[in-house]
This record gives C-alpha cells, structure tokens and sequence, in this order.
C-alpha cells in the first residue's frame, strides 16, 4: 500500500479538470456549437453548462449528448486497445472516457425525472411526457452502471488489481472529480450564475462522476488476466501548469459567457 500514497495530488487534480473541460466543450462548442454552424446557423454565446444558437433546431439539440457518447467511445476505445504504456496517458483517457459517459447518462436521467435539458426538448412533441420519461429513465440508469462497470474494468488495465488498485480508484477519482467541480462552480459564480440549478448541475458534471466511480471498488479489487500495474502518478509540471492556464481561461472568459457573434 506504500505506492498508493505517492500519488501527486496536484497532479491527479489537474487530469481532472483538464478533462472535465474537454467534456464540457465537447458537448457545448463542438456538439451543439459545431451543429449550429453546419447548418447555416448563428453560434452567438458560449457557456461552461449552455450554447447558445441563432435558431432552435432539434439536431443542434442533439449533438450536444450525441458528442458525449461518440467522444466516450472513442476514449474507451484507445484506453482498450490503444494500451497506453505511460499510467499518466491512461488516466487521462480513462478520465476523459468517465466524463463523457457518466455526464451522458447521467443527463439524460436528469432529464427523464426533471423535464430539464436537452433530452425533454428533444421529446417536447411526445405526449403524454412519461411515454418517453420511463424508457428514457431506464435506458439512463442501465447505461449509468454499465458504464460504470466499463470504467473499473478499464481502471484494472492500469491500476493493477487487489486492494492497492481498489485503494487507487478512491484517490484517482474523488481528487480529479472534486477539482473539477471546484473550476466548474467557480466559472458559474464568475458569470454571475448563483442559482442552484447551474451550480447543481456543475456538481452533478463534476463530483458526482468522481463518487460514482467509487462505487465500483469492489470491481478493480478482483484480479484479471488483463491487469496492469503502471505504477504511481508523479508529478508533472507540465500538466499542472496546462491544467492552471486553461482554467483561467475558462473561468474568465468562458464564465461570464463568451459571445462569438451578433444574434
């Protein structure tokens, strides 16, 4: 267990809050954003936690979710087979891959119980409501623990096996997960966004991934064929310093909300 403790903190924190701002700006700019622009459309304002489009479009709706779960894919594709043989590289993939499927399961759950999101827009004309709410609720909560499942198997891939692996998935995902909601409720409040629905939500992209896979420790704990000890995570400047200038960004610019056309 001696290993375990080596692990930099400031280190894990950083891999986690550069890749819940991919995810955030894979699922706004490039998902919704990058739909909006292909189809002739006004990409007028960019947020943390919304987009804005000159004109409402249902597959601008769409691509917001639909870029998590190609971008979680593609992750879990190159933590797969890929085989990254830094431990560095693979927790930044296996990060990314958490985010993006957890974020978009979890949304569409929200969405299910709340009617709040992209996913009740998406479904706006379908009537009465719990016709799409059920077997959207169910398909969320499947997809929420199959995904969980997903990413401890491929936590083993590099985390080795045993109670020094199930040890490693409690620091490797609660720093990274509480970091990240620490810069997603900052740009929030930067932006003048105090009301409990953003900041639940910031939550909700953040640590709530990071206590999720948690849950999971009983996974990672039994050996597999195809695990790996990579070893620790050391320190790396670079990441961290990667890490502080995309987060002023972030909070500063994208915070307040960033205009990038006129309506």
């Amino acid at each position: 267990m001696q290993g375990l403790e080596r692990d930099d903190l400031a280190t894990l924190a950083a891999a986690g809050v550069l890749t819940y701002i991919a995810e955030a700006m894979l699922h706004e700019a490039v998902g919704h954003g990058g739909m909006c622009m292909a189809q002739g459309l006004h990409f007028t304002m960019l947020a943390p936690l919304w987009m804005r489009c000159s004109e409402f479009s249902t597959s601008v709706v769409a691509a917001g979710p639909a870029m998590n779960v190609v971008s979680a894919t593609i992750f879990c594709a190159l933590l797969r087979w890929a085989m990254p043989a830094s431990v560095m590289a693979s927790l930044l993939l296996w990060l990314a891959f958490a985010f993006n499927a957890l974020v978009a399961c979890g949304y569409l759950a929200v969405g299910a119980a709340s009617g709040f999101g992209d996913w009740p827009a998406l479904f706006a004309s379908v009537q009465p409501s719990i016709a799409w709410r059920l077997p959207a609720g169910l398909i969320a909560v499947a997809g929420y623990f199959g995904c969980l499942r997903l990413a401890a198997i491929s936590f083993r891939r590099f985390s080795g096996g045993g109670r020094i692996a199930a040890a490693r998935l409690r620091r490797r995902a609660l720093v990274p997960g509480a970091a990240a909601a620490v810069v997603a409720c900052a740009a929030e409040i930067f932006g003048g966004r105090l009301q409990a629905t953003g900041l639940l939500l910031a939550i909700g992209c953040t640590l709530v991934v990071g206590f999720s896979l948690t849950s999971m420790g009983d996974v990672v704990s039994v050996p597999a064929p195809g695990d790996r000890d990579l070893g620790i995570i050391a320190r790396s400047h670079w990441l961290i310093g990667t890490a502080l200038v995309i987060t002023l960004l972030f909070v500063t610019v994208i915070g307040p909300g960033l205009e990038l056309a006129p309506p």
